[in-house]
């Protein structure tokens, strides 16, 4: 891209939300994820990642910019973002991957605002980009339920749990949870029923919705049932509300033991299978 903003070199364009833009940028001989945004918003997400005391936030800086300047950023004119010239830039750790949902058959590389997904009213298992092993999903669901119990016990609410914020390292299978700007808009086909009320602040079960969301789209065996105990259907929609929800860590201890149930059933069924060939070749 050949630009710069204050003193760093941008070298990609990683993706643009509401509120904020995202370029690949280098800091002498290293890149990092540089997030823009209105002091305001960038001053509150920096306080949340500090509260939370997450590991990607590298500094904090304001810097004053001139239309000139966002026009030549690509974000002036029809395609502006911002309505202060006086910008928050806060850096962050660039984490490799993407997510694993996606929208339509996979074709190279996606941008974030690609990684949107349509409601989904069927099987999730087309909607995998990866061949992803039962095994794999379960520990990239446990994951977000991990970093959802650690926001949730600092009194804070991620608000959008939707593909565009979850970078998953295919090779380290490791997922990242990123954007905590806290508006709460949220993405509309991952929004909970609380989304749409707007005069009040968004309680933890939002985001514990869209772990539910999760659950079925990802195919993981048994979430089918588990889902139906709290929404009395099966698969859900953004409008549907609940009964009531568990807890964060109360879904992980569930997928947790989906393995162990999935090892007995097998070692049952082959019982059962033995037993009858046994019982066949006795009787012959």
């Amino acid at each position: 891209m050949g630009m710069k903003i204050g003193s760093y070199q941008l070298v990609g364009f990683l993706g643009r939300g509401r509120t904020s833009v995202v370029f690949l940028a280098k800091s002498k001989q290293n890149k990092i994820a540089l997030k823009i945004t209105e002091t305001t918003t960038a001053r509150e997400e920096v306080a949340r990642l500090e509260r939370i005391s997450h590991d990607s936030l590298l500094f904090y800086e304001e810097v004053d910019t001139t239309k000139q300047m966002l026009k030549a950023w690509g974000l002036g004119e029809k395609h502006a973002l911002f309505q202060e010239t006086r910008l928050g830039l806060i850096g962050l750790k660039h984490v490799p991957g993407e997510c694993p949902v996606m929208t339509r058959p996979y074709e190279g590389k996606l941008n974030f605002g690609e990684w949107l997904i349509e409601i989904n009213e069927g099987p999730a298992r087309q909607y995998l980009k990866w061949d992803l092993s039962i095994r794999d999903r379960i520990h990239f669901l446990v994951q977000l339920l991990e970093a959802l119990a650690s926001i949730h016990d600092k009194g804070l609410v991620h608000g959008d749990i939707s593909p565009r914020n979850l970078i998953y390292d295919l090779e380290q299978k490791k997922l990242t949870v990123i954007d905590f700007g806290g508006s709460g808009g949220g993405t509309s086909a991952w929004n909970s029923p609380w989304h749409f009320n707007h005069d009040r602040a968004l309680p933890a079960e939002a985001d514990i919705f869209c772990t539910f969301l999760w659950g079925s789209r990802l195919g993981i065996p048994g979430f089918e049932i588990y889902t139906r105990k709290y929404f009395g259907k099966y698969p859900i929609s953004p409008g549907t509300m609940p009964s009531s929800l568990p807890t964060a860590r109360e879904v992980r201890d569930f997928l947790l033991e989906i393995k162990p149930r999935m090892v007995r059933k097998f070692i049952i069924g082959s019982l059962v299978v033995i037993g009858l060939v046994g019982f066949w070749f006795f009787k012959c």
